[in-house]
């Protein structure tokens, strides 16, 4: 990634984890139990060392919930979370078109974009093997 636009951590309650309060301290514990509230969370704002998050991150595995929204060193914006990435893309479409005509500048914008684009040898072979599967469906002109 190229930047941090911003560092979300929430906070929820522990189900006997390791209480990462020397961490947190206030701000996971006490400070939401005196409110009363069972979730909470703190956003840092354009945070510059990507070690320190890093570090916080590793410290608080399994006891935090981050979202982190960033400038991909492509340009373009991603927002990570646990278990999932989503990036965001703008793609110029001609409205008056064709659907097949659209269908063709989705595909060929979308086979640009180096995150999309991976492959291995076992993708490869599955791919092949269902080569004239895929065909038959474009051929035919059902797309649903």
């Amino acid at each position: 990634m190229q930047k941090i636009n911003s560092l979300t951590l929430r906070f929820y309650p522990l189900n006997g984890d390791i209480d990462f309060s020397e961490a947190f301290g206030i701000l996971a514990n006490d400070m939401r139990n005196e409110v009363g509230s069972k979730n909470g969370e703190i956003v840092f704002k354009s945070p510059k060392s990507i070690h320190g998050v890093k570090n916080i991150l590793e410290k608080a595995a399994g006891t935090i919930s981050p979202i982190l929204k960033v400038v991909t060193k492509s340009g373009s914006k991603a927002i990570l979370k646990d278990f999932e990435l989503s990036e965001k893309y703008e793609l110029d479409i001609d409205d008056s078109a064709d659907y097949k005509s659209e269908e063709t500048q989705l595909i060929n914008k979308m086979s640009s974009i180096d995150a999309l684009a991976f492959s291995n040898a076992k993708h490869d072979e599955i791919y092949k093997r269902n080569l004239d599967k895929i065909d038959s469906t474009n051929r035919s002109g059902d797309y649903y």
